[in-house]
């Protein structure tokens, strides 16, 4: 087996006859194809396994394995490429060429063959090719277009029950508070006797408050983010540690966030909302999964230059994995246990960002564990 490069497609010429090897060579090189040679069917299978030609110029009465028993081979296999076969043969029979066409052939060359005929074949065989190409392409369009609408619907789901739940429990909170104020009212009339009451009448005032400004906070953050929208990164903040401190001190995770002072980024509070919620959630998953670490802490620090705020999370945990590292934000890729999770919040919240003309970094740190940093365009004064 002998292999010449040159520029162009590349053809795979099968032939026991050393002289037609050449002769196909000489011609195909002259129109800048790249050439390599095998002598029968068997040594061309092997190439084809080891190899990305798509195109085969092979003679059909060889030794070892024959043209058609190759052509059958190849139609029978699972390439990832589509393989254009044409068969070089002296019978002009017309069982032979159904024989060949049964076979998978894509098209004959006469032998001897004429130079124009080869040229001929050889750029029906681009063509078809080419088409081929394409078509994958524009599966793999339609195969991307359909999951992104897919995962669209999902968010635009997840979005709703949020916000069905959330409407579903301020109208009960208002009514827990009112009845509470107007017991209060009455017990303000009441013999001190009942201070004990009174206390628990307040307990539940101050309860039923808490939880509104929460349900407040589920809305603003279930709600579809809209164009041109701009918020304070301390407001989202500490909305943010109103939803969820209480599952942070839950699992003993400390924390300790700190937001200097900055004018406004160019994201809605929607939308930071829930970036910072994905990362934040990831980051207490592996605190939670890692049984080794006795303490687990989580910083978030926010700080602004002249056009960005920068706001870096990092925890002590067991860091990003090497298996999903690479991978880190595609869809639907997770290293947590099937039903933990569905390996969407790290790709939402890198098109948040990106849309609104940031990005976010994700790394290991080297004292151990995760860091990821958020790069949030300032607000236009």
């Amino acid at each position: 087996m002998s292999r010449e490069s040159t520029s162009g497609q590349k053809i795979l010429i099968v032939d026991d006859a050393e002289e037609i090897r050449l002769s196909l060579s000489a011609f195909l090189r002259s129109w800048r194809y790249t050439v390599v040679q095998a002598r029968d069917g068997e040594e061309a299978w092997n190439i084809l396994l080891q190899s990305d030609i798509s195109l085969v110029v092979s003679d059909w009465s060889m030794p070892v394995m024959n043209g058609l028993e190759l052509c059958n081979r190849i139609r029978a296999a699972s390439f990832d490429r589509y393989i254009y076969f044409i068969l070089l043969t002296a019978n002009t029979e017309k069982a032979d060429m159904i024989a060949g066409m049964e076979a998978g052939a894509d098209d004959f060359l006469g032998k001897p063959f004429d130079q124009s005929e080869l040229r001929v074949c050889i750029r029906a065989g681009e063509r078809i090719l080419h088409l081929e190409r394409r078509l994958k392409r524009q599966q793999q369009q339609i195969v991307e277009t359909n999951a992104a609408l897919i995962q669209t619907e999902k968010l635009a789901t997840l979005g709703a029950i949020a916000g069905s739940v959330a409407h579903e429990l301020n109208s009960p909170l208002g009514a827990i508070l009112n009845a509470a104020e107007r017991v209060q009212a009455i017990l303000e009339n009441v013999m001190p006797a009942h201070e004990e009451l009174q206390e628990d009448i307040d307990l539940l005032i101050r309860a039923a408050l808490h939880s509104r400004a929460v349900v407040a906070d589920l809305l603003i953050s279930a709600r579809t983010p809209g164009e041109n929208e701009t918020c304070h990164v301390v407001e989202v903040v500490d909305g943010w540690l109103r939803l969820y401190k209480k599952q942070l001190e839950l699992y003993g995770i400390e924390y300790k966030f700190v937001v200097e002072e900055t004018r406004p980024v160019a994201l809605s509070y929607a939308a930071l909302s829930q970036a910072l919620t994905n990362v934040l959630m990831n980051a207490r998953d592996a605190l939670i999964e890692n049984t080794e670490e006795k303490e687990r802490h989580i910083s978030l620090r926010a700080e602004a230059d002249t056009s960005h705020c920068i706001i870096t999370i990092q925890d002590n945990g067991p860091g990003i994995s090497a298996e999903v590292e690479s991978r880190l934000f595609d869809a639907f890729v997770t290293s947590k246990e099937q039903g933990k999770g569905t390996g969407l919040g790290l790709w939402v919240t890198r098109s948040l960002l990106k849309k609104a003309g940031g990005g976010i970094v994700m790394r290991n740190r080297e004292g151990g564990g995760a860091e990821a940093v958020m790069i949030l365009p300032l607000a236009e004064l």
